[in-house]
């Protein structure tokens, strides 16, 4: 080797060694081989890899020779013993040459010490991350764009059924989820184009669990925001089942609730007591001209329509039922029609409560009370009219039967003709007496009938 080779071997900042290539016996290395190493040149040429227990897994030296003699020249990765920095990981490129008719081996080897702890503690970062997401309470989902799940995490399996080793890389995953051919169709036609994709950045599914059960998931699209390597598609999902459930039971019983509202002749109404804001049915319209211009959902317009004089007592009422909890609020009261008219109503309503007892809702209805009212009025004032036709009637009645059993006892005695011609006078005009009454009162009852 000439001065410059040897010149540029030294100044190498890769440790640098030439071995035998039969025996390993070391020829030359350069000081950075010495400085990673802790060896001086002294100690170690003249002596092999053995003597100095460089290689630390033996398979490894192995290997690497094997190749070597195969190949002429490889790059290897291994693991070395060192004298003061314990093992040492290094690329070691290899090649074998010709020196003076022998067959020698020249490596050059980089630490990569720390670039493998890099790598090691990135790969253990990324497992752990890899853990968490696989952990998280929401559905992950990836595909490949070969339409195939790349990632199913824990809770894609609690809300189907089906473990990750049943889904990833099964090509009947997707028909699992989605039996429907149509709706597979659907999904990956936009996912396919980048078009349409956005239509998808947010949308709710049918997906069939294992069970048979129907789940509905709510998912977000993000590769087109947020693209992974690998990840042709992928996105997070939330289970909403019970949150859709709700939904759907609250339209239906809305639905009845109007249907209803529809049918009766009474003002429905459901306050929201959270917005404040209630909503009134076409009763309020017919009962008391009020239409939905006129009442706008503000709960203070209720309060301003109750009479005057009623409003602070129903408005007090209503109110402690709320706060107490109750389940029902009644009242009757005045209540200003459109036309100013005053109408008797009688009002009562539902008091809905959340799951922790608090009132969120009421529904309920206002009836028109009025024309029952003037009704049992007009009872109230032909009864007590009545009453006091019977006790006239009644004295009258009593006073002619009085005189009739009186007149009557007197056919007992011996009496002259005179005397019995007088007492069937007196009888004759008594019954006719009682007649007149009798009449009297069928003309009573008649009058009051009309």
């Amino acid at each position: 080797m000439d001065e410059l080779f040897f010149k540029l071997f030294d100044l190498s900042p890769d440790a640098v060694v030439v071995t035998d290539l039969e025996s390993g016996t070391i020829f030359h290395i350069n000081t950075a081989f010495c400085k990673i190493g802790g060896f001086t040149k002294e100690e170690v040429i003249g002596k092999t890899v053995f003597d100095i227990s460089s290689w630390q897994n033996e398979e490894e030296r192995v290997i690497w020779k094997h190749n070597l003699i195969a190949k002429r020249e490889v790059e290897y990765d291994a693991s070395f013993n060192t004298r003061i920095n314990g093992v040492r990981h290094g690329n070691m490129r290899s090649k074998i040459i010709e020196i003076a008719g022998k067959e020698c081996v020249i490596s050059i080897v980089r630490d990569i010490t720390e670039q493998k702890q890099i790598e090691y503690q990135l790969k253990a970062s990324e497992e752990t991350l890899k853990q968490a997401v696989m952990k998280i309470p929401i559905m992950l989902v990836a595909f490949n764009d070969k339409q195939e799940l790349l990632v199913w995490n824990k809770e894609c399996e609690t809300v189907t059924g089906y473990t990750m080793e049943e889904m990833v890389h099964n090509k009947n995953a997707i028909s699992l989820l989605f039996p429907d051919p149509t709706l597979q169709r659907f999904i990956f036609q936009k996912l396919d184009n980048p078009s349409l994709q956005a239509q998808l950045k947010e949308y709710d599914f049918e997906l069939v669990c294992k069970n048979g059960s129907i789940r509905y998931i709510h998912y977000r699209f993000n590769h087109i925001e947020n693209p992974i390597t690998g990840w042709d598609v992928w996105g997070v999902g939330t289970d909403v089942t019970e949150k859709i459930k709700a939904e759907k039971a609250l339209e239906f019983s809305e639905k009845k609730f109007k249907y209803i509202a529809t049918a009766t002749n009474d003002a429905l109404w459901d306050w929201d007591l959270v917005s404040n804001r209630i909503w009134w049915s076409e009763g309020m319209a017919n009962l008391f001209g009020y239409t939905e211009k006129d009442t706008g959902y503000d709960i203070s317009w209720w309060d301003e329509h109750i009479y005057p004089a009623d409003m602070e007592r129903v408005s007090a009422k209503i109110r402690q039922a709320i706060d107490r909890g109750d389940t029902y609020w009644s009242d009757e009261y005045r209540f200003i029609k459109k036309d100013g008219s005053i109408a008797m109503v009688y009002d009562k309503g539902l008091i809905i409560k959340d799951d922790k007892g608090k009132p969120i809702r009421m529904v309920g209805g206002m009836m028109d009370m009025t024309e029952m009212k003037k009704a049992q009025e007009t009872i109230s004032l032909q009864s007590k009219k009545l009453e006091e036709h019977s006790f006239v009637i009644s004295h009258k009645i009593r006073s002619a039967l009085s005189r009739i059993l009186g007149l009557s006892s007197l056919y007992e005695y011996d009496l002259s003709k005179d005397e019995l011609i007088n007492i069937n006078n007196h009888l004759v005009s008594s019954s006719r007496e009682l007649d007149l009454i009798i009449k009297e009162l069928a003309h009573k009852i008649q009058e009051d009938k009309r």
